[in-house]
C-alpha cells in the first residue's frame, strides 16, 4: 500500500483508544463502560506498567542473547576439539614410531639380512604414508611417478630409497652394504619427516 494512502489519523486514534482502555484497567475510580481521561491516574500509570513490562522483556532478551552466545562458544570449542582429535587420529601414530625404532635396531646390527629388513620395513611405511596422503597410483612406484616436488620436495630421495628396496626384493643375489643401507634409511628418514610420519 502506498504511504500516501495510509490513514495516519486512524492509526493514532486506534493506538489512543488502546491506551485509554489499558488506563481504565488500572483506574478503579472510572466506570468500566466509560473511557478515562488522558490525565487520569490510571491512564498515566498504564505507561509506567507498560514501561516496566518492556524493561523486563528487554532484560530477558539480553539474558537470552548472552546465554546463546556462551552456548555457541561452547559448541564451537567442542567441535574444534573433535576435529583436532580426528586429525590427530589420522596421523601416523605411535605404532609407526615403534616400527621406526625397530628399523634403527635392524640397521645397528652387523647382519646383512637385518639391514635388508630395515630397508623393506621403511619402504612399507612410505607405501602406507603415500596412500593416506592421497598420492595417485595403485603401487608405490606409480604413486611416486605421478607425484612431483610440489607435493613432496624429497621425491628424489623417495625414489632412490625405493629403488634400493626393489633390488633387495627382486635380485636374490643383491649384496646390500652397510653404507648403502644407511644411505637408504637416511633418505627414507628425510621423506618421513616431510610427511610427518616420524
Amino acid at each position: 500500500m502506498p504511504f500516501s494512502l495510509v490513514d495516519i489519523d486512524s492509526i493514532f486514534y486506534a493506538v489512543y483508544r488502546v491506551l485509554l482502555w489499558i488506563g481504565a484497567l488500572f483506574d478503579m475510580s472510572t466506570s468500566k463502560s466509560n473511557l478515562p481521561d488522558v490525565n487520569s491516574e490510571g491512564f498515566v500509570n498504564s505507561f509506567i506498567y507498560i514501561e516496566a513490562v518492556l524493561v523486563i522483556i528487554g532484560a530477558l532478551g539480553i539474558a537470552a542473547i548472552v546465554y546463546f552466545m556462551i552456548e555457541k562458544k561452547k559448541i564451537e570449542q567442542n567441535l574444534s576439539n573433535t576435529f583436532a582429535e580426528k586429525y590427530r587420529s589420522k596421523k601416523v601414530g605411535p605404532q609407526k614410531n615403534v616400527i621406526w625404532d625397530s628399523i634403527q635396531k635392524h640397521l645397528a646390527t652387523d647382519s646383512n639380512t637385518e639391514w635388508k629388513l630395515a630397508v623393506i620395513e621403511a619402504d612399507k611405511i612410505l607405501d602406507e604414508a603415500t596412500v593416506k596422503r592421497g598420492f595417485v597410483g595403485d603401487t608405490l612406484g606409480e604413486r611416486l611417478k605421478n607425484a612431483d616436488e610440489s607435493v613432496l620436495s624429497n621425491l628424489e630421495d623417495a625414489w632412490e630409497a625405493h629403488k634400493i628396496r626393489n633390488r633387495i626384493a627382486h635380485e636374490p643375489g643383491y649384496h646390500l652394504t652397510r653404507r648403502d643401507a644407511q644411505r637408504a634409511i637416511s633418505m627414507f628418514e628425510r621423506v618421513f619427516k616431510e610427511l610427518n610420519v616420524i
